[in-house]
């Protein structure tokens, strides 16, 4: 329930506007007495841009207000540390939370959490980012990640909010998101549970029956017919009768979900104590026995507070299961054979209740079981639109024709691609469908790079060479960058449809910056000789240069080095492409014709922009594409 007045306590925030760079001071007026029911509402009061500096101040009547938020665990800031955690207590003046140059949280929706008098208020708000500056493409890019990598996805906001009250070390963060599911689900599945005991879905069957004839008083047709070819004692015969009857769909569906709901439940339990028993054993070692008042023993005392709390309501809630598959009627039920079934297709909302909280726990057992999983959100926001881009090309091949025949971190499903993670060193290969060409792209794929430190110019080369392979890295480089964000190196087959005809590579870079700080069209940029020590190692111009001047021994047929080719001068990098969120102007793609270098914008919704740009250089290299 949302609290808009009456308020105990004033918050106010000082932040760099996001229209401009003048800062504004706003005060949050619409709080919540849950975390859950920020689910409700529509838009925060607090928008900030990312990487910005933000202060905050908040006063009370009776000075003991604290507030908290989502990234105060992720700063390092005196002036919010105390014994029993990170949060800001009241003063008159502003306190900087946050430092742009240190910012802890990616764009998104987030918490925060008000204190006083031990009642908890909370609200949310927004960080906007500060290169795609609008929230939708930035959501809209998130929800691409989420369809093609779906173990990266959950309720990161509410998740973090929890998980921060209660440690991140002795508590995994799936098994807290199936917490907070339980703990949000809770009273309705219990008074769900208890209603279905006692009131059960049934309906009226007409089931033919053995009795003394005496009591027959209407005989039907099934009965008459019964009569007649069976033989029964004189004074026996059937009649028909309407009972109440438990064997339904429905029924024998919900057997099944409450058998797979108690094993969860169960699985909920062990994880539960495994993790209670870990905390116990640090609050009896010795060490904080004489730091009583210890922010690390206040913290475990907590999370043991929790767990206990936790597994308490988890048995409340096994029991209440249990219970109602030792029912008779329940028991008797035949097992559920058949297909999976929409629970749409139920009319009762008291089971959907149970079937929803059992299809949440089930999802987040499959695919949330790896913690690594669950940190998607909280990398930078770079990071992210790499992984954009990288789902994009390599859907954008599909696309067009391509077929994927191995990864290591995907596979083909009828209708999609499904990827396991996206992480440095993925690859993907592709063959066209007459099988004529085959590409292979990389994700963050090292390059063997020639020693600085080898006097000999031509060893070290050598050298670097020798790390090479015509069908797996054929690349090698003199400059000190060698890993760039996504390499497509493109084969020609043989009569076999094996790669025989190494054609070259096209090199991307995935730039989250305004094209301003990608490339200065007023200043001349020349090559520099690999030994130089004023290398400008950070200039994206002298980044997407060095990429475009990468090397090869096994351009064409040739499978090394040979009397047929030059290993010095052969740079088989076609063109190298920075694509990068260009919201003002979406479409347009400029090409450095004198460097070889593409710009080319990619932004959710500007997708066929990418998509036509790869069209056009794979029909380029490769004649006679299909």
């Amino acid at each position: 329930m949302a609290t808009l007045a009456s308020l105990p306590f004033k918050l106010e925030f000082k932040k760099k506007s996001v229209d401009d760079n003048r800062f504004e001071e706003i005060i949050l007026n619409e709080f919540y007495e849950s975390v859950f029911d920020l689910k409700k509402q529509h838009k925060p009061e607090l928008r900030i841009l990312e990487n910005r500096s933000l202060y905050a101040k908040i006063l009370s009547s009776n000075m003991n207000a604290v507030m908290d938020m989502d990234g105060f665990d992720g700063v390092d800031n005196i002036a919010l540390k105390h014994a029993d955690g990170n949060y800001l207590t009241e003063s008159d003046s502003y306190t900087k939370l946050f430092d742009g140059t240190k910012f802890p949280l990616p764009p998104g929706l987030y918490v925060i959490k008000v204190t006083v008098n031990r009642k908890a208020y909370f609200t949310g708000f927004e960080v906007v980012s500060a290169v795609l500056e609008d929230y939708d493409i930035w959501q809209s890019m998130l929800s691409d990640i989420i369809a093609c990598v779906p173990r990266q996805t959950v309720d990161y906001a509410y998740l973090r909010s929890v998980a921060k009250q209660f440690a991140y070390n002795e508590v995994t963060p799936h098994m807290l998101w199936k917490m907070m599911v339980l703990n949000n689900e809770y009273a309705r599945v219990i008074a769900a549970l208890n209603d279905i005991r006692h009131n059960p879905h049934n309906r009226l069957v007409k089931k033919h029956v053995l009795v003394n004839k005496k009591r027959i008083r209407n005989d039907d047709a099934r009965a008459k017919k019964s009569n007649i070819n069976k033989c029964h004692f004189n004074y026996k015969a059937y009649v028909p009768k309407k009972i109440l009857s438990f064997d339904l769909l429905e029924n024998r569906f919900f057997k099944l979900t409450l058998l797979s709901l108690n094993h969860r439940i169960q699985q909920c339990l062990d994880e539960a104590n495994k993790d209670m028993s870990v905390v116990f054993a640090d609050l009896k070692n010795i060490k904080y026995k004489s730091h009583l008042t210890s922010p690390e023993y206040i913290r475990k005392c907590k999370v043991n507070d929790f767990l206990t709390s936790e597994s308490i309501k988890l048995e409340k809630l096994q029991s209440a299961v249990r219970m109602l598959l030792k029912i008779q009627w329940i028991k008797d039920l035949p097992a559920f054979k058949g297909p999976f079934i929409s629970t749409q297709n139920f009319s009762d909302p008291r089971y959907n209740i149970i079937f929803s909280l059992f299809s949440k726990l089930d999802k987040i057992s499959k695919d949330y079981s790896n913690d690594k999983h669950l940190t998607l959100l909280w990398k930078r926001t770079s990071l992210m639109y790499e992984y954009w881009n990288i789902i994009l090309l390599v859907n954008s091949l599909i696309s067009y024709g391509f077929i994927l025949y191995y990864s290591d971190v995907a596979k083909m499903l009828s209708d999609r691609i499904l990827f396991k993670e996206l992480n440095s060193g993925c690859n993907f290969s592709f063959k066209s469908k007459d099988g004529r060409y085959i590409l292979k792209l990389y994700y963050e794929k090292e390059v063997p790079r020639v020693n600085y430190n080898v006097s000999d110019e031509k060893r070290a080369e050598r050298d670097a060479q020798k790390n090479t392979n015509k069908y797996s890295q054929p690349l090698y480089t003199k400059k000190p960058n060698n890993t760039p964000d996504c390499i497509i190196d493109c084969y020609e087959c043989d009569e076999f449809k094996q790669e025989k005809f190494y054609l070259g590579s096209l090199i991307i870079d995935f730039k989250y910056r305004k094209r301003s700080s990608l490339w200065n069209d007023n200043q001349e940029y020349v090559y520099k000789d690999f030994r130089n020590t004023g290398y400008e190692y950070d200039s994206c111009a002298n980044q997407f240069k060095a990429y475009k001047d990468m090397r090869t021994i096994f351009f064409g047929d040739c499978d090394g080095l040979g009397d047929n080719i030059s290993d010095r001068f052969i740079k088989p990098v076609h063109e190298v492409w920075a694509l990068y969120p260009n919201v003002e102007n979406p479409k347009c793609v400029e090409f450095k014709s004198g460097y070889g270098i593409r710009f080319v914008p990619s932004i959710p919704g500007n997708e066929d922009v990418l998509q036509k740009q790869l069209k056009n250089f794979l029909e380029w290299l490769m004649p006679g594409l299909t």
